[in-house]
C-alpha cells in the first residue's frame, strides 16, 4: 500500500463488523530498544491505545527476526475492511484502545495478544502504543 492510500483509509469512518477478527501486527523495533521492558509495562498497564492508525494483517502470521522483535496479534470488532496486493486486511483508527491479556517472549522475538477493550476501566493507566499507519514503532 501506498502511503496515499493509507492516509485515506485512516479518514474513513471505522466499520463494527459485528464479529471478532483477528489481526496481526508486526512492528518494526530499532536494534537498542528493550522490547521486553515494553512488553512488561504494556502487560502491567492492562492495554495500550492505538496512536495512529494502524495496518493489521487478517492473512499473515508473526514474522520474527531482525528489525521486527515485537508483534501484536489482536481481536477487534472494528475498522475498515482493505484488500492489498498480499491479502486482506483491516485498518484500525488511531484511538483504538486493546486490551493485552497474554504475551510470548523468547529471546529475540515478543507477541503480545490483545482484545479491543472499548471502555477500559482506567484510560490514564494504559500505555501508549505509537506507530505509523503501516505499524511501524515511532
Amino acid at each position: 500500500m501506498h502511503r496515499d492510500e493509507i492516509t485515506l483509509l485512516a479518514a474513513a469512518e471505522p466499520f463494527d463488523f459485528g464479529t471478532e477478527v483477528e489481526v496481526t501486527i508486526n512492528f518494526a523495533t530499532p536494534a537498542w530498544q528493550d522490547v521486553s521492558a515494553l512488553a512488561a509495562e504494556l502487560r502491567s498497564a492492562g492495554g495500550a491505545t492505538l496512536t495512529a492508525p494502524t495496518l493489521g494483517r487478517i492473512d499473515q502470521d508473526v514474522v520474527p527476526g531482525e528489525g521486527h522483535r515485537l508483534a501484536l496479534k489482536a481481536r477487534v470488532r472494528r475498522g475498515v475492511a482493505v484488500r492489498t496486493r498480499r491479502g486482506y486486511a483491516v485498518m484500525l483508527p488511531a484511538g483504538t484502545r486493546l486490551a493485552v491479556i497474554g504475551s510470548d517472549v523468547t529471546k529475540h522475538h515478543t507477541t503480545l495478544y490483545a482484545v479491543c477493550d472499548p471502555e477500559p476501566a482506567e484510560p490514564a493507566a494504559l500505555a501508549v502504543l505509537g506507530g505509523d499507519a503501516v505499524g511501524n514503532v515511532a
